[in-house]
């Protein structure tokens, strides 16, 4: 049984296997499109993947829904990867829900202390830049989503 798996080998590697990888490389980075990036899975496992998004990427692809589907992938759009190597994997995503950011307690306390700060002004929110700093700000924007 080694023999014929080795003589497959060594068959693809001498013909067919570089068309194919460029074929396959090709099929990977049609998948992927460049202005559709979202955020960063930063926890993944057979059954879950946590992903933060930022709210200017949410709103530039026009939000993410529940039970919606991600790409997660590190391929570049427009590049034809080498499907040998473990960064052109493509994971299919599907959004099931809020997942809370390791930070999200100390980010829920700025918005409530920014909240108290501006009670009972109406022409102001939490977050009105004459209340926060845009640094904060950005940091706020951060959030993330449940995916199996």
């Amino acid at each position: 049984m080694t023999n014929l798996f080795s003589s497959v080998t060594q068959q693809l590697d001498k013909t067919e296997l570089p068309e194919n990888q460029h074929e396959a490389g090709a099929g990977l980075s049609s998948l992927v499109e460049g202005g559709a990036y979202v955020g960063e899975v930063y926890s993944i496992g057979y059954e879950e993947a946590l992903v933060q998004i930022h709210d200017y990427n949410r709103q530039q692809v026009g939000g993410i829904p529940a039970l919606s589907f991600l790409i997660a992938t590190r391929v570049i759009s427009g590049t034809t990867p080498d499907v040998r190597k473990e960064d052109s994997s493509v994971v299919l995503l599907r959004v099931l829900d809020h997942a809370d950011l390791p930070n999200s307690q100390e980010a829920l306390r700025v918005r409530v202390e920014n909240a108290q700060r501006v009670s009972g002004e109406l022409d102001k929110t939490f977050d009105h830049r004459d209340v926060m700093d845009p640094t904060t700000n950005n940091l706020l924007g951060y959030a993330g989503v449940r995916c199996e």
